[in-house]
């Protein structure tokens, strides 16, 4: 299984403001020359935030979460879409980002992969140096979620 995909996911909906995180978490993992491609999972409602001229190229692509997936007609559960991301992940691994979280200086998300390995799903919400290693620290309270295709 070492030829696998592996990817980062990054979900935003809901508010344009989740977008708007979303590109500045994809130029900043990109500022530190992340070897992944990026896929953000976004809705209809808040892509027009999205600034086509200068972060479109910061995503590998852009995929549309189906609306049955989060809204349930008088109310929206937009946790709920973070439970069916792996239906939308192109990738055989992932690594899911909250939208609104930022690397540190030192992330490496080789080091993620690296400590996943062998969990079919892992998630970690604690700040820092939350899964065993140092170098794995993100932003207070981000969500780093690692998952299997197989799932």
């Amino acid at each position: 299984m070492e030829n696998q995909s592996k990817g980062i996911v990054l979900l935003a909906i809901g508010h344009p403001n989740y977008v708007r995180m979303a590109q500045n978490l994809a130029v900043a993992l990109n500022s530190f020359s992340v070897k992944y491609p990026i896929t953000l999972i976004t809705n209809e409602e808040v892509i027009n935030a999205l600034k086509k001229d200068f972060y479109q190229d910061q995503f590998t692509n852009i995929v549309f979460i189906d609306t049955k997936d989060y809204d349930f007609g008088r109310k929206k559960y937009w946790g709920r879409a973070k439970l069916n991301i792996f239906k939308y992940t192109p990738y055989d691994r992932t690594i899911f980002l909250d939208a609104d979280s930022f690397p540190s200086f030192n992330f490496q998300i080789d080091n993620i992969f690296e400590s996943t390995k062998g969990y079919d799903f892992y998630v970690s919400n604690y700040s820092i140096g939350s899964i065993h290693d140092q170098n794995l620290s993100m932003g207070h309270w981000a969500t780093i979620s690692s998952f299997e295709a197989s799932m």
